[in-house]
């Protein structure tokens, strides 16, 4: 039994090694990974669309999460706050680093006091396509590592965040105006945690998608050349991150 599914068991009591290795890439579906996946989305303020069954979509965001409830904000347009209606059924579609996030719910309450916004049921499953083979830990705003690297061939300096990580790979966003292509090499990645050792590697360049609106670009890229510390590092930093959020969410019911 791996190091991951140990400290699952000790908070879980029946977890496997699947929550490392996704047997369903697609979705979440573990309650504590739901509400980590919505609130998420919410710290990190993004859009989200909130489609009818009429096939109309109007923008919101998510301004509170529960077990059992979200409060999303008050439509701006009065066509749709006239739409939402007790018991309506209503999907929501968002996406975080380039990554959908998306569910159906039911609107549970639309009459709260001060027009806080609507009341929607918390998803069983979350769409949530993996596109690695090992668990995806999407970091929050206090959780982003800062990174720093050179393009192998221009040696020019590329700074920044993760926004995610696994074993095999991470998504990084740079504001720095240095030219990243698709398999291009960055070299001499440095990341900084607040373990005994750094994790030091290269990274190969897989995908690649600019923010025009917040100049920025979102960088997908496989992990190379990571030696054994840096691994132990990054593995210990995946585990006990994932350990910490099954606790919390635990000590919450």
């Amino acid at each position: 039994m791996n190091m991951f599914s140990t400290i699952k068991d000790k908070f879980t009591g029946n977890a496997s090694s699947s929550e490392v290795r996704n047997d369903n890439p697609n979705f979440i579906t573990q309650p504590s990974r739901v509400t980590h996946a919505l609130k998420l989305l919410m710290d990190s303020h993004v859009q989200i669309s909130v489609a009818f069954e009429d096939n109309t979509e109007y923008l919101s965001k998510i301004l509170s999460v529960t077990k059992e409830s979200l409060l999303i904000d008050q439509f701006s347009s009065r066509t749709a706050h006239r739409k939402i209606q007790l018991n309506s059924k209503i999907k929501i579609k968002a996406k975080h680093h380039a990554v959908p996030f998306d569910f159906n719910a039911v609107v549970v309450d639309v009459s709260l006091s001060n027009n806080r916004g609507y009341l929607i049921s918390t998803p069983e499953k979350v769409y949530h396509p993996q596109k690695r083979d090992f668990f995806r830990l999407s970091l929050g705003h206090k959780e982003k590592l800062r990174f720093i690297g050179s393009m192998s061939d221009t040696n020019n300096t590329v700074t920044g965040y993760i926004g995610d990580i696994s074993f095999g790979g991470l998504s990084l966003t740079t504001d720095s105006a240095t030219y990243i292509k698709k398999n291009s090499i960055i070299s001499n990645v440095i990341i900084n945690l607040d373990y005994p050792h750094e994790i030091t590697c290269d990274l190969s360049v897989r995908f690649i998608k600019k923010k025009p609106n917040e100049q920025t670009t979102l960088v997908g890229c496989e992990i190379l050349n990571i030696k054994a510390p840096s691994k132990r590092s990054l593995h210990q930093f995946i585990t006990e991150t994932q350990r910490k959020r099954v606790k919390s969410e635990l000590d919450d019911e």
